[in-house]
C-alpha cells in the first residue's frame, strides 16, 4: 500500500521573474511501512519533492496523495508529518531536553510521558549527558543526534529527512542508521530520506527512487533498482554514487 503517490505534478519556481520548471508530468509512489531514499545529483528536484509532501512548496498542477487523501484537504498542520530540513536548526535558548520534548509539548503530550521519552530516545541517541546543554554547547554531529531525535521522538505518519546524515562522522552516523533501521522496524514508520551516500542506503533502505532533471528515472525494491538499472542514465548515477 502506498503511503504517497505523486500523480501528474507539475511545479517550480519563480527566479528573476521567470518560471524555471522542476517537475512535468512526474508520477511516484512511496510505499507504507518502508524506508525509501531518493537518490541524484543535485538540482534533480529531491528536497523540492519532500517540501511538496510537506505543504512548503506549491504545485500548479496534478495532484499529492497521503494516506488515500488528496493533500490539498490538508492543512500543512495536520498532515501528521516529521519534516528535517537540509538548513534546519535547533532553538538556540533552550535546552536539549527542551527541544527534543518540543513536538510533544506541541501536541500536548503529559508531563511524565514526555520526560519519559526523552530519556529514553537521549539514551538511544547517547545524548542523554546532554540534555541539560544549549546547542551552542554542541558540536555539529551532536546538533544533529538531536535534531533526528527531535524528529522521530513522536509517532507520525510520514517521517521527511533531507540529508540526516551530512554532519555526523562516520562512527556515529552507524549508531544512527542503526538506531532509525531498529526503531522503523518496531514502530512500522513510512520514511522518506535524501541522501548522496549509496553506503546510507545500502545500510538501512528498503526502497530506491533514482532521481534525474525533474524525472522519476527509477524506482522500486532497492535490490531490484541496483541489480537492474532500467536505463543508461540511472547505471551512471548509480555508478557515480557508489564510486564517491
Amino acid at each position: 500500500m502506498a503511503i504517497v503517490e505523486i500523480k501528474n505534478l507539475k511545479s517550480g519556481y519563480i527566479v528573476n521573474k521567470e518560471y524555471v520548471p522542476v517537475f512535468n508530468d512526474f508520477n511516484l509512489e512511496i510505499e507504507e511501512n518502508k524506508i525509501t531514499a531518493i537518490l541524484g545529483p543535485n538540482g534533480c528536484g529531491k528536497t523540492t519533492l519532500l517540501k511538496i509532501i510537506a505543504g512548503l512548496h506549491f504545485y500548479e498542477e496534478g495532484d499529492v496523495i497521503l494516506d488515500n487523501k488528496s493533500v490539498e484537504k490538508i492543512p500543512i498542520q495536520k498532515r501528521d508529518l516529521s519534516y528535517i530540513a537540509q538548513d534546519i536548526a535547533l532553538f538556540p535558548h533552550w535546552s536539549v531536553f527542551e527541544n527534543i520534548a518540543y513536538p510533544l509539548r506541541s501536541h500536548k503530550v503529559k508531563a511524565a510521558e514526555i520526560f519519559k521519552k526523552v530519556e529514553d530516545i537521549a539514551k538511544e541517541f547517547e545524548i542523554e549527558h546532554l540534555l541539560s546543554r544549549n546547542p551552542s554547547e554542541l558540536s555539529l554531529g551532536q546538533q544533529q543526534k538531536v535534531i533526528l531525535a527531535r524528529a522521530i521522538i513522536r509517532d507520525a505518519k510520514l517521517y521527511l529527512f533531507d540529508e540526516p546524515f551530512s554532519n555526523i562522522d562516520e562512527e556515529n552516523k552507524q549508531v544512527l542508521l542503526g538506531f532509525l533501521k531498529k526503531e522503523k522496524e518496531k514502530r512500522n514508520l513510512s520514511i522518506i530520506f535524501v541522501t548522496h551516500k549509496l553506503q546510507d542506503i545500502f545500510a538501512i533502505a528498503d526502497n530506491l527512487v533514482v532521481m534525474n532533471k525533474g524525472q522519476n528515472l527509477q524506482s522500486g525494491k532497492l535490490d531490484e533498482v541496483l541489480k537492474h538499472p532500467n536505463s543508461f542514465e540511472t547505471l551512471e548515477i548509480l555508478k557515480e554514487y557508489h564510486e564517491e
